[in-house]
């Protein structure tokens, strides 16, 4: 409850800003399939999933955070039935849409749902544990990101969530859509580029050398703090980029990794931080540290796009 409530308060205070970029919705929807498909089998409920391959521009991060948000909701209260996590085409852009058979809101009541603590039947459901804060969430992060949540209800017989996200630049897709000028630059990019990996799984580090050795990449991994302080190390290597997991042992972190860096290497070379970590707060960290963030589990196109701009920036 009290992170929720420090969510809503930051919300308010205007202390997130959306970070908007172009991405497949498709990548999204089913990464939420397959967080909430097992769930909702559990209860004995259907999930059903209808996507769309089409590039939006939003913020991948927030975007995410509203749609767990609501097919929790749906989940708390459908007792029978399915769920439907849909995507439509609409002229204006690609609308997403949560359908549930649940239990439905009195139309009474569809103009307090978006306030704190407000719950649907709260004696009659004390038994789950719902705060009555997830949709005030939804609301707020949904006005910071300029997008509008519509409800539509029927009392027994469920509801539906929907958000209209706008298509990204018509221009960006069709470069997008020409491949194998693109490959060649990207290539061209990689070939023989000093890489350092810095992860503390070594079976991560030799996958991640076999990827970006087949990219004719040169790549030199480390697993421990110890390693990068090793006298002559890194002005020996010299590299050209940093690939970081933010995750390391003993509770040490790729900030801590990266602060060895910054005393040994002089102009210090571009950064990409990987984590399963999805919090806000560690996204604004990296942001201010000028870094790159991929969020696991890492696609090789995208992890070969993010090494082929930053190269070329440098």
């Amino acid at each position: 409850m009290i992170s929720a409530l420090v969510d809503i308060s930051k919300l308010e205070a205007g202390l997130i800003e959306p970070v908007l970029d172009d991405f497949e919705i498709d990548d999204l929807i089913n990464n939420m399939a397959a967080e909430f498909a097992p769930q909702a089998k559990s209860k004995g409920l259907k999930f059903k999933v209808k996507t769309t391959q089409k590039l939006v521009h939003s913020d991948n991060y927030l975007l995410a955070r509203i749609l767990r948000n609501l097919l929790s909701n749906a989940l708390r209260y459908t007792n029978e039935g399915g769920i439907l996590l849909g995507v439509r085409r609409r002229k204006q852009g690609v609308q997403i849409q949560v359908i549930d058979t649940g239990i439905g809101i009195p139309q009474d009541k569809l103009s307090d749902i978006f306030r704190e603590f407000n719950r649907l039947d709260a004696k009659k459901r004390r038994h789950d544990k719902g705060l009555g804060l997830g949709l005030a969430i939804v609301e707020r992060l949904a006005s910071v990101m300029n997008l509008t949540i519509s409800v539509s209800s029927a009392e027994g017989r469920g509801s539906c969530f929907s958000i209209t996200l706008p298509y990204a630049d018509t221009k960006n897709q069709k470069t997008k859509a020409v491949p194998a000028p693109l490959i060649d630059r990207f290539n061209d990019k990689l070939e023989g580029a000093r890489i350092l990996l810095i992860d503390n799984d070594e079976e991560i580090c030799k996958g991640m050398e076999t990827v970006l050795g087949s990219w004719n990449c040169n790549v030199t991994s480390v697993q421990t703090l110890e390693e990068l302080s090793e006298p002559e190390f890194l002005t020996e290597l010299d590299p050209q980029l940093i690939i970081a997991d933010y995750h390391l042992d003993d509770g040490d972190t790729g900030f801590d990794a990266l602060a060895i860096t910054r005393e040994h290497l002089t102009p210090h070379p571009p950064v990409i931080m990987i984590t399963a970590n999805y919090t806000n707060e560690l996204r604004q960290q990296v942001r201010e540290q000028g870094y790159s963030l991929l969020n696991k589990p890492v696609k090789p196109h995208k992890m070969k796009l993010a090494l082929s701009n930053l190269l070329s920036k440098h």
